[in-house]
């Protein structure tokens, strides 16, 4: 019998191995591989990571990397990580306006919790976004696993009102996006368009195939070229790259009026080639102790870099060999 199961399904379900897990994150791992997808652990290394991705003219969108909280106090430690890593921005004497972002994830605020945990995210969030807002920042609400469209949507929409550049993450493989993306695009609502991940699939809402994931990022991207929406559009895909390329060159869209967007280290001849043209080339920045989930997902993407992590550093080799002496 054929095996469908492609490279990268298979190392998502090796991550969800604890035994995996323990393995990688006790092991000294290739330290060059998890700060190429990570920018550490702490508010520092977040801002270490944005200050030179600032100087070489990105903009930034800073996200915390946590589990969801267990209890009401884990994610208001959540929120308090949030609003340190802002702060240290300003004091960094970084300019913020539009070109630092903070990402929020409701699940890392409490969303989940019992006993009305949707509204204890929201007040979450409202503090952080009163934050990001007095310091001329801007935040997005990123979609996630395991919560439907309709909730973060009615999150964002909640938070809206009272901070209404507040953006959100809509995800492609979503069969309702595209009239999401229709209604978001009438409200002037930011949007990052992304293609979402094979986690969400089996959720509460019905999910496209890969080609159609593939169609129907390409059909919401033409609607938000043609609109006047403030987007963001993921520069991952060559093919969606020249697809907005053409756009602009068919009178769709001025050029620098809409962002792409890349995951820090992902693939960085991209990243310099958009930004180094003029275009807007906005870079996510993780950070946060809670790294393996998100370094698994990012070499799920590149499976090359599967073996590289366990490859012995510069330093072991040296080390290994000094040994034999």
């Amino acid at each position: 019998m054929k095996n469908d199961v492609s490279p990268a399904t298979m190392l998502l379900r090796m991550a969800h191995d604890p035994r995996f897990r323990t393995f990688v994150e006790t092991r000294s791992v290739n330290s060059h591989v998890v700060s190429k997808f990570v920018a550490g652990e702490t508010a520092t290394d977040a801002l270490n990571a944005t200050g030179e991705l600032l100087a070489r003219g990105r903009y930034v969108t800073i996200s915390h990397l946590a589990p969801d909280p267990l209890d009401t106090t884990q994610a208001r430690t959540h929120r308090k990580r949030l609003r340190k890593a802002l702060r240290r921005t300003v004091q960094a004497g970084y300019n913020v306006e539009e070109r630092i972002e903070i990402a929020i994830r409701p699940g890392a605020l409490g969303a989940r919790l019992p006993n009305n945990g949707h509204e204890l995210a929201l007040e979450h969030a409202r503090r952080i976004t009163h934050t990001a807002t007095e310091m001329g920042a801007r935040v997005l609400i990123e979609s996630e696993p395991g919560l439907p469209a309709s909730d973060t949507l009615s999150f964002t929409d909640a938070l809206r009102r009272d901070y209404p550049d507040t953006g959100v993450e809509l995800w492609s493989m979503r069969k309702r996006t595209e009239q999401d993306i229709l209604e978001r695009i009438d409200s002037q609502c930011r949007v990052r368009l992304s293609y979402g991940t094979d986690e969400a699939r089996g959720g509460e809402d019905e999910t496209h195939g890969a080609r159609d994931t593939d169609l129907a990022y390409v059909r919401s991207l033409t609607e938000l070229m043609r609109s006047s929406a403030t987007f963001s559009v993921s520069a991952a895909d060559r093919r969606v790259v020249e697809i907005s390329e053409a756009l602009v060159a068919a009178g769709e869209r001025q050029a620098g009026t809409f962002e792409y967007h890349l995951r820090m280290g992902t693939h960085p001849i991209a990243e310099a080639t958009i930004a180094d043209r003029g275009d807007r080339m906005r870079v996510l920045v993780p950070f946060g102790r809670d790294w393996y989930p998100y370094l698994m997902g990012r070499v799920a993407d590149q499976p090359g870099q599967f073996l590289a992590l366990f490859r012995p550093t510069k330093a072991a080799r040296r080390a290994k060999a000094r040994g034999k002496r």
